[in-house]
This record gives structure tokens, sequence and C-alpha cells, in this order.
């Protein structure tokens, strides 16, 4: 209702001084009409979506692969969550130890600059 408002009274001001004034592009950009836009991916964007899903996929495949194998090994639900956190908290510790590690290279390289 406002976006129309604005439109038979923007409308007047874009007769009046053509089509890209302020005003349009004020209203234009606070009242955003979606059938304006034409989204597509392109080829690259469409190769990163198509990466992360099948990554993803992998990813949920080797879990329930994993929970399934130990199910058979008659590991219980309880060993299962330790497992994926003691993997995760070690992913974590060994993920900061890098940054660590490039922090004091990087430290390191700007001291030597100067």
């Amino acid at each position: 209702m406002i976006n129309r408002i604005l439109l038979i009274l923007c409308g007047s001001c874009a007769n009046l001084f053509g089509r890209y004034t302020q005003i349009d592009f004020w209203r234009r950009c606070t009242f955003v009409n979606w059938q304006d836009w034409n989204i597509r991916y392109t080829k690259t964007g469409i190769a990163r979506r198509r990466t992360k899903q099948a990554a993803r996929l992998v990813g949920l495949t080797l879990v329930l692969v994993a929970v399934y194998r130990a199910r058979l090994q008659g590991k219980s639900l309880t060993d299962i969550q330790m497992l994926i956190r003691s993997v995760l908290v070690n992913a974590l510790l060994h993920f900061r130890q890098i940054l660590l590690q490039v922090w004091a290279y990087g430290k390191g390289a700007v001291a030597s600059v100067y």
C-alpha cells in the first residue's frame, strides 16, 4: 500500500524530473520490488554450491556409516558421543596451534620489516 502511494507521488516527480532522481532511487531502495531482480548463479557460483553440497553429503554419509559400524560393534550412544566430542576437541586444539603458529610467524615477519 505504502509502495503504491509512494509510486504515485514519486512517479509524478519522475515524470517532471526524469526517472532516475534521488527520490526515485530512495523509493526503489527502501521499498524493493523483488520482481525487478534477476538472480542467476555464475558457473563458478554453481560449482561452489555443488561442491559444498557434495561435501555435506559426504560428511553426513561418513558420520552415518561410523555410527552404524560403532553400533554393530556394540558401542552405546554415549560412547559414540564421547568419541565425537574427543575428536572435535582434538581438532579444535590442533586448529588453535596452527593459528598460534601463523600468528607468531606473521608477527616475526612484520618485526623484520622494520
